[in-house]
Formats: structure tokens, sequence, C-alpha cells
């Protein structure tokens, strides 16, 4: 449902940076069933948008008290910006390290919409996802107060990797269940309409494309329990990998983001091959998933990303295994 869909939208942000955020923010900015107060995850700058979260440019600057941080800069394509009263935000920031020396990195703030100095622009016209409010936000000047830094200033890019995770992770279960509501209304109508003197389900091509989508959302429900076990695990354990996994479909470990993404539009292109002209029109419900569905393969990091980071750190891993047996 759309409730549904507006919700997952919103929770997987509480659920990665109340695991980092100071522990007086967990209770205090995220009530218990406290809806009314919505966060949202921003990280993409203004005129830089894209696949390479490096590049932030927006600045946070410590004034001169120490006891704040003055926030400068644009982001573009948040989800719900409008919408929302806290930020989770990423932006540059100095730090001094042991040898002294002044470096850029980026980190990571708890930001309140009543800090001030806070503002959102139109809201985008968007192919699909149309009920998430998307739009650019504006922070000039912000007062950011130092115990709103999640982890500790530089370590922000981490904190967005794990945030990311949590996105990828979520992105697949979804997909699963959107592949689950699609096999039952196909396979309603594939049951009871009639060609050539015989119900649509009974062809054989037919049945292979229900077989296919049903083969997707299987693997696609496997992965998200086997990672979702993987994520439980005390700690943080690092799950990029498996969660970028859940995403492609080429080759046995390009799986989850990955697959789900590119399964999830291939099943929603099938099922609405089942129901011919009917799925083209807006009478019918098919082309909206098949918008929604597109954008899985671009937010959370392209799948083109996502499959040179699965290669280079899966051959991180297996390198610090084969250290010690190659010989030269």
């Amino acid at each position: 449902t759309g409730e549904c869909r507006y919700t997952q939208s919103c929770t997987y942000k509480l659920h990665s940076t109340d695991n980092l955020a100071p522990e007086p923010h967990r209770a205090g900015v995220v009530p218990s069933g406290e809806w009314e107060r919505q966060r949202v995850y921003v990280t993409t700058d203004m005129g830089r948008g894209g696949s390479d979260a490096a590049s932030i440019q927006t600045r946070a600057t410590l004034t001169p008290d120490g006891k704040h941080f003055l926030l400068n800069g644009s982001k573009i394509w948040i989800s719900n910006g409008g919408l929302a009263d806290i930020f989770t935000v990423f932006a540059r920031t100095e730090v001094v390290d042991k040898d002294g020396a002044t470096k850029d990195k980026i980190s990571a703030f708890i930001v309140e919409r009543a800090f001030g100095g806070v503002t959102h622009g139109k809201p985008e016209d968007k192919l699909g996802i149309r009920g998430s409010n998307t739009c650019e936000l504006h922070f000039e000047n912000t007062k950011v107060p130092v115990e709103n830094v999640i982890g500790e200033v530089g370590g922000g890019f981490k904190v967005a990797m794990n945030i990311l995770n949590s996105g990828r992770f979520s992105m697949g279960s979804a997909s699963a269940g959107m592949i689950k509501k699609l096999i039952e209304m196909t396979g309603d109508y594939a049951c009871t309409r009639k060609q050539f003197n015989k119900r649509l389900s009974d062809f054989q091509l037919i049945q292979e494309k229900f077989a296919l989508m049903a083969e997707k959302a299987f693997v696609m429900e496997s992965m998200a329990y086997l990672t979702a076990g993987m994520m439980d695990r005390p700690g943080l354990p690092d799950c990029s990998v498996e969660a970028a996994m859940v995403k492609s479909d080429r080759g046995p470990y390009l799986f989850r983001q990955v697959f789900s993404s590119e399964g999830a539009w291939l099943c929603v292109s099938e099922a609405l091959q089942i129901l011919g002209g009917l799925g083209y029109m807006k009478d019918y419900p098919y082309e909206r998933f098949l918008r929604d569905s597109r954008i899985l393969l671009i937010f959370e990091g392209t799948n083109e990303i996502l499959r040179m980071y699965i290669a280079l750190t899966g051959m991180q891993h297996a390198g610090r295994i084969l250290t010690g047996k190659i010989k030269y």
C-alpha cells in the first residue's frame, strides 16, 4: 500500500542512525511511537548529485566558542525533505590529525528544522514514487550543537555507508513483497481470462512467466532473511557487500540490492505483459508499479557502482585470505 511505502522510506534511516547517534539523542530525537517528527537522510549536494558521496561541498564550521557548528550548503533529491523536522546531514568539517595537519573530512549531524536557517524547494515532478515528497534543502548558517555530531567529527563517511547499507537491504525486502502482490493480482487475471478457448494460465509461455516471478520472489525473500540475520548480530557487522548484492543478477555473488532491483523491474514487465493492453492502461496498477520500480536501479547507489563495489570489495576479502597461501 501507499502507507507501507511511505513508512519504509522513513524507518530505515531511524534504524541506521540510531545505532550510531549519541545516547542522549536516541530517546529525545525519536520518542517511542512518535511519528509526527519525521527524519530524513541528507547527503547529495546541489550540482554534485550522483554516486560520488565523497564530493560533498556543504560545510560545517565550528564557532569560536566551540559549542556549535554553522552549517551552510544545499542538497538535492531529498526524500520527504519538505515534510521532515529532523535531518541526518553530511557536511565537510576541518579535522586536525595526529600530525597536526588540518584536513577536510565528512561529518554527520542531527539537524532539526527548529534550529533555523533550513528551507526547502518545491517538490520534484518525478516519473515514479510520486507519494514521496522529494525536494531541495538549503542550510544557511544553521546552528547545530556539537552534541549533535553522529559518531565522531570526521567519521561521517562511515555513518553514510551504514545508512546506505540499511537502505539497500530494505529495498530487497520491499521488492519481494511487491512481486508477491503482482503474482497474486496477475494470477487472478490469468485464471479467468480466455484466449483461443483456453485460460491464459493454461499456456506454457504464461506459466513460464509466473515461474520466473515466483523464483525471483523466493530468492529475494531468502536473501532478506539471510542478510537480516547477519545485520542483527552484536555490534555493527560489515554487511556492505551483502546489502549491495541484494540490489544485480550477474553471476552468483552479485545478488541483494542489485538482484532485487533488476528482478523487480523484470517481474513488473512480465506481469504487465500477461495483461497485454490492459496492463498499459492507467485504470490498472501495473503502469504505476512499472514507474515506481524503475528508481530501484538508481537510488541507494546505481547498479553499475554497486557492481564495481561488490567486485573490488570481494577481491579484498579474498586477498586477505589468500595472502598467507601465495608464495612468490
